[in-house]
């Protein structure tokens, strides 16, 4: 007895169909059962041959009268009866073909068998196409209301979206924010020569107006030392009369500002005066601060620094601040870390022993010890001012000054709080918005002010994001005034200084120190000069230093790629008769502007040019303005001094029209030509105001070079 098998494969609409395998006894003298044809209607003998033939293959056994090998490899012979045989469908479904319990017979349990172990399997699985991912089922669609939502619908939309671990956040940094902000407004108070209240009362109505319709979330505006400088200058010049009314025309000034778009331009400060506006602003930070290691002595306002123990508590007190802060976070995140310094040193400092070497004289003076901030609620007040030519003239310059401080210390801030949130803000929006506080601050009696960056900078680390810190901040400066100015008034200023340390730490760019050496040199000079100019002056005046010296930077560095490669064309121009002449080929690279327009003059001198014919091809060349064309005219009269015929290639057509000496030796190609367009006023320079310059969309026949063909 043996055992025999047979397989047999039909190809159908491109998948393979296993017809049967079954277990047969036979004997050396009869067919096996598989391979008479009874069982298998329609196939032909040489099939079933050839399956018998494969079924021997696979007992190693050979067929009744053949000579080959009994060693032929089995897996062969079956690639070769898949492929050649099978594949045709040379086998039909048996008749009594047998399943077995899973509903597979015999061929089809051999099939699944033989293709997991054979190399068939893997051209298989190749052959086939990958299965497709099902669908995801369809999402039903919500129906549409065309109610319009009231106001209730709106506000209980917003309460659920509302994040109320952030608005603690807001609401405690907003008061850590407001314990810093009364320094900083008491010292604008005495250098503008006003109650530090008044100071105060613009802190609060500015904080609140720019938070609640500002366009930057987060950042903390109030009266600002930095308006000191301006209003300072006013008051001892010409009064304190003048004073609100100057605040009122700057706030006008900064609306009209924010309706132009004026502060979309401050995109356009460099990397380098950004950093160097940072590291100034840190330092400027940290200079202020000094005056709280000094006392006064009663002499023409003079003040002396600390000595002995005195200045060893301050130190201490200090320090301790910054250590509480520092590692705040590692206790507990649902106070901020300023906040929490503040109570903690304010506790200590008032169980210590007060006495002269230790009193409100030296380390342990408080807001208190400075001035009362103690009065009551603002009152309107309209800053009238006579409406004459003498008044405006007075006033004018110093609410300019104004608006032009204001607005530069806003949007820097507002650029750096954008970077540090990884967020964009509306300029236009905060330069309006900082415009209408200023107009109602002075409307109430109270002083200008812009964005604080220090105080931003507390509200930041203290994890305030959203408007609610600056709105907070307002309420509680009106609740310390009204109510709780016995709270803030026993604040030690060793405390705030700590605080505002941290923040210059924070502030301070420290890896300018690495890059410095890394960026080019023209770039370190920038940002020192900007660093020294915002630590020394004002950002203002810092910005615009910086930004001049950028542009001269660039400008110089740009000036120095104008290049200029010659070689000769032996068939170049053609003189009046038709004749091939040679000439000097001058290719120009670079830009032509004002700043390159000396180099120009030095790359081509018609004296040393040894051809009559000189060719000047601009096509990697780009004339910017009008110095780069009066540059150009001035070459084309030198050449003709010479007595030598320039040509000019590859200007475009803007620039050929406002060639006033050397029009007419351009040389126009309409394929190869380049357009673009000249900075430069046309209808001044063309005299005419309907000329429109020609450009790609339109059509070819409006081309100059299009029309001298014809």
């Amino acid at each position: 007895m043996a055992t025999s098998v047979t397989c047999g494969v039909g190809v159908a609409t491109g998948t393979m169909q296993c017809l049967h395998i079954r277990n047969t006894s036979y004997s050396q003298n009869r067919a096996p059962r598989w391979s008479q044809p009874d069982l298998y209607p329609g196939a032909s003998r040489r099939g079933l041959r050839q399956t018998a033939g494969f079924s021997r293959a696979l007992d190693n056994k050979p067929f009744d009268g053949s000579r080959r090998s009994t060693h032929t490899n089995p897996f062969k012979k079956a690639q070769r009866f898949m492929g050649l045989h099978a594949a045709i469908g040379l086998l039909p479904e048996p008749k009594d073909g047998n399943r077995n319990q899973g509903g597979e017979n015999d061929g089809e349990i051999f099939l699944r068998l033989f293709l997991s172990y054979s190399p068939f399997a893997k051209a298989i699985e190749r052959r086939q196409p990958a299965p497709t991912p099902p669908e995801p089922p369809a999402q039903p669609i919500a129906p549409v209301s065309l109610e319009k939502p009231t106001l209730v619908d709106l506000l209980a939309k917003k309460l659920v979206e509302t994040d109320f671990g952030q608005l603690k956040l807001d609401i405690l940094s907003g008061v850590t924010v407001s314990f810093a902000m009364v320094p900083e407004c008491v010292a604008l108070s005495l250098v503008a020569g006003v109650n530090p209240v008044t100071a105060l009362h613009g802190a609060a109505i500015i904080s609140f107006i720019t938070s609640a319709i500002g366009g930057r979330p987060g950042m903390i505006s109030g009266a600002a030392g930095a308006m000191s400088v301006c209003l300072g200058g006013l008051v001892s010049k010409h009064g304190s009369q003048y004073l609100f009314p100057a605040c009122f025309l700057a706030g006008l000034l900064q609306i009209g500002c924010g309706m132009l778009r004026v502060g979309k331009y401050i995109r356009l400060v460099p990397q380098p005066v950004m950093l160097g506006f940072v590291n100034g602003l840190a330092v400027a930070i940290f200079l202020s601060q000094l005056i709280s290691f000094q006392v006064p002595t009663g002499i023409n306002g003079a003040y002396v620094w600390l000595s002995g123990p005195a200045l060893t508590c301050m130190f201490g007190l200090v320090g301790l601040t910054m250590f509480f802060i520092q590692t705040m976070p590692y206790v507990t995140r649902s106070i901020p870390a300023p906040l929490a310094a503040i109570g903690l040193v304010t506790a200590l400092a008032n169980v210590l022993p007060v006495d002269g070497t230790w009193g409100h004289l030296g380390a342990l003076r408080t807001v208190g010890d400075i001035t009362s901030i103690k009065g009551s609620l603002p009152s309107f007040s309209f800053p009238y001012l006579a409406p004459t030519l003498e008044n405006l003239q007075i006033v004018a310059p110093y609410a300019i000054a104004v608006a032009v401080v204001g607005l530069v210390d806003s949007l820097l801030a507002q650029q750096l709080v954008d970077e540090l949130t990884e967020t964009r803000s509306s300029t236009h929006i905060e330069c309006i918005a900082q415009g209408i506080a200023n107009v109602v601050s002075s409307m109430f009696g109270s002083l200008a002010g812009c964005a604080l960056i220090g105080q931003t900078m507390v509200n930041m680390k203290s994890g305030g994001r959203g408007r609610l810190s600056g709105m907070a901040a307002s309420a509680s400066l009106m609740v310390f005034i009204v109510s709780g100015s016995r709270f803030i008034e026993a604040v030690p200023l060793a405390a705030l200084t700590g605080v505002m340390f941290m923040v210059v730490l924070s502030t301070f760019e420290w890896s300018s120190f690495r890059i410095i050496f890394q960026i080019p040199k023209s770039d370190g000079m920038v940002l020192l000069l900007t660093s020294v100019l915002t630590a020394s002056m004002n950002l203002a005046v810092a910005l615009v230093g910086g930004v001049l010296a950028s542009c001269i930077s660039f400008a110089w560095k740009t000036a120095q790629r104008v290049s200029a490669m010659r070689f000769t064309e032996e068939r170049s121009v053609y003189n009046s008769r038709g004749v091939s002449q040679p000439a000097g080929v001058y290719v120009l690279s670079g830009p032509l502007f004002f700043g390159s327009a000396s180099r120009f003059k030095d790359l081509l001198d018609p004296r040393k040019e040894p051809l009559q014919h000189v060719v000047l091809d601009f096509m990697e060349c780009r004339v910017l303005d009008a110095s780069g064309v009066e540059a150009i005219d001035n070459l084309a009269e030198r050449y003709r001094v010479a007595k030598k015929s320039l040509h000019l290639r590859h200007l475009s057509e803007d620039c050929r029209r406002l060639l006033k000496k050397s029009g007419d030796l351009v040389e126009i190609n309409i394929m190869e030509d380049p357009w673009y367009g000249i900075a430069t006023d046309y209808d001044v320079a063309l005299g005419s105001s309907s000329y429109k310059p020609w450009s790609p969309t339109d059509s070819i026949t409006r081309h100059p070079g299009f029309l001298s063909d014809n």
